[in-house]
């Protein structure tokens, strides 16, 4: 029966079937197609955080930099400048460590998404936190010694003004 088939008949079955096969081809590049962009978006996504663990970083060492000065002022008005311009700085952390946190929280959920770089996003987010923490403590310890050329200017003044009045 199959030799007396129509060839039209024989024509439709060959492209239903190429048809067919098409489709499948088809489908299967799209989910090919899928996979590519999930994993470029998945690229982009740990480039980012690269980035911004990068940018991050950079700003605490200039921040570092800036404490790194020994100048405690000359007198109290000088100290006390000094110390005004320290609670600036001081304000000026808090959106960085908003950025420290968010970048602790993008490293656990890219951890979790990609899992096959978790390895390698868990290695970086010590160096944010230590850097950070080293930060903070040069930022105390400035506001320390701040503190305590302030109160030794305002005892040097107050003596001052003891022996004048004593002289007096």
């Amino acid at each position: 029966e199959a030799a007396n088939a129509h060839p039209v008949v024989e024509a439709a079955n060959e492209i239903r079937e190429r048809q067919q096969q098409l489709a499948e081809a088809w489908n299967e590049l799209q989910t090919i197609v899928e996979d590519r962009s999930g994993q470029l978006e998945g690229a982009l996504q740990i480039h980012a955080f690269n980035r911004d663990i990068d940018e991050v970083l950079g700003r605490i060492g200039e921040k570092e930099a800036l404490l790194m000065t020994d100048d405690v002022g000359e007198d109290a008005s000088s100290a006390e400048a000094l110390m005004r311009r320290h609670e600036t700085f001081e304000r000026d952390l808090v959106a960085l460590q908003s950025r420290v946190e968010d970048i602790t929280k993008t490293a656990d959920l890219l951890s979790q998404v990609f899992e096959e770089n978790a390895e390698g996003i868990a290695e970086q987010q010590p160096n944010v936190i230590e850097s950070w923490e080293r930060l903070t403590a040069s930022c105390s310890a400035r506001k320390q010694k701040l503190n305590d050329s302030l109160e030794l200017h305002r005892f040097l003044s107050d003596t001052r003004d003891l022996i004048s009045w004593m002289r007096e």
